[in-house]
């Protein structure tokens, strides 16, 4: 039996890379599958998962192959007698289940975040044979999600056949913690042994939305260009950011004399898409785009963080199980998403500041609006964001089960069980 990683994009192995080296070193039969069809230009070109760029692995190499994608039905066809390990459900690429039949491989949905929930529809979820997810409480979210957008006949079924279909594994990335060392990573990036260091991920100005407050108004920094969008167009509802100056520009300098009111180093840390701007460029102590994705340039950065800040990022989740506290600064969700009106709907369902929420969890995680942040954050002191044990502890539990590095090895675990009584699949050892 082999075991298949369709790697759509090359940042794919921020999420598979611990699952390939752990059935690497059981001794299976591992192949890493890059899609070729992948654009090579625009937006996230550079998410091109060129053979070439694929990590290397401590317990061996895999197989790597090319394929074209969904339409690929050649390539797909040698998958009927293996275990498929992908981000996207299994009728996304296969199509629909009757037309496989019993030569269709066993497929495993691997959790990314909220990405699958909000990207296909609840019947494509469920085309998985199973779902390698971090905690039960995404089953929950996942139904209600769908529930408030319509798309369940009965939200308590869907709850159960996912369930059903769940494997609870914890949070796999976290195992390539394995293969950082905190000091190498400050002696690369040129970090001080014995400074503190506050991690941003920037602000992401729309990218690939249409809205106009992303780009128009908050991260535009000069008043006058403000004035240009807004005045002709009529959206004075954002007036008041252009009167008091709430721009991203004066959020990140707010940062910047919070970390030298506290000796800290401020390291940026963001994607391709999302550049980062000359005004961070200008007060940041270190800028850098993904370097790796096994282990992730985002675990690196975390790794040597006393705190990180976001504005509503998932790395929350990451920060947490590191033991580094988080700071979210907050916007509003209808201004964020303008009139996409299906973006909003899942945006305010999970990116929110409710008590209690991923983002907004004392001793863990803690939220600021955008005018706090410039008038406030500059004086606040670095160990008012001190984790409580107890509260991480809590969190994780909730939101990723297990606290420890075994993620992997669980969900390799769970494969062993299900080819045991899977009638489709020879043996996992060769």
């Amino acid at each position: 039996m082999k075991i298949v990683f369709l790697i759509d994009r090359i940042s794919h192995y921020r999420s598979f890379g611990p699952i390939v080296d752990a059935a690497l070193g059981r001794s299976w039969a591992v192949e890493c599958w890059h899609d070729y069809s992948h654009p090579r230009h625009g937006l996230k070109a550079y998410q091109f998962p060129a053979i070439e760029m694929a990590p290397r692995f401590l317990c061996g190499t895999p197989q790597f192959r090319q394929y074209r994608g969904a339409g690929d039905t050649g390539a797909l066809s040698r998958l009927a007698d293996s275990v498929v390990m992908s981000l996207q459900p299994a009728e996304a690429v296969l199509g629909e289940r009757r037309a496989w039949g019993a030569a269709r491989p066993f497929w495993v949905l691997v959790q990314s975040g909220i990405d699958q929930f909000i990207t296909y529809r609840p019947e494509s979820v469920l085309s998985c044979d199973a779902v390698a997810l971090t905690a039960d409480w995404w089953v929950e979210w996942a139904a209600e999600h769908y529930a408030q957008e319509g798309t369940l006949l009965d939200r308590n079924a869907f709850a159960r056949e996912l369930r059903e279909r769940a494997w609870i594994v914890g949070f796999p990335e976290l195992d390539a913690m394995s293969r950082i060392d905190p000091s190498e990573v400050r002696a690369r990036w040129g970090l001080p042994s014995d400074a503190a260091v506050v991690t941003l991920l920037p602000f992401p100005q729309g990218v690939g939305k249409a809205s106009f407050w992303p780009r128009r108004i908050f991260g535009e920094p000069r008043r006058w260009r403000q004035l240009v969008h807004t005045l002709p167009r009529g959206r004075f509802e954002y007036w008041p950011y252009i009167r008091h100056g709430w721009t991203d520009a004066r959020v990140v300098r707010a940062i910047r004399a919070f970390c030298d009111r506290n000796s800290a180093r401020l390291l940026v840390k963001s994607r391709l898409k999302t550049p980062i701007p000359p005004y961070t460029q200008a007060v940041a102590d270190k800028c850098l785009y993904d370097e790796s994705h096994y282990p992730p340039t985002v675990l690196e950065a975390l790794a040597v963080s006393d705190l990180c800040i976001s504005f509503y990022s998932s790395t929350v989740l990451e920060a947490a199980a590191l033991g580094t506290p988080h700071l979210c600064i907050t916007f509003e969700a209808e201004a964020y998403c303008g009139e996409n009106r299906e973006l909003l709907g899942y945006f305010k369902r999970f990116f929110n500041d409710e008590e209690g929420g991923v983002f907004q969890s004392e001793g863990v995680s803690s939220c600021l609006g955008i005018p706090e942040a410039i008038s406030d954050f500059a004086v606040t002191k670095l160990s008012d964001f001190a984790m409580s044990a107890d509260a991480r502890l809590r969190y994780i539990r909730k939101y990723l089960s297990y606290d420890d590095r075994g993620g992997a090895e669980r969900l390799l675990d769970h494969v062993e069980r299900a080819v045991a009584v899977d009638t489709r699949l020879p043996s996992c050892r060769p």
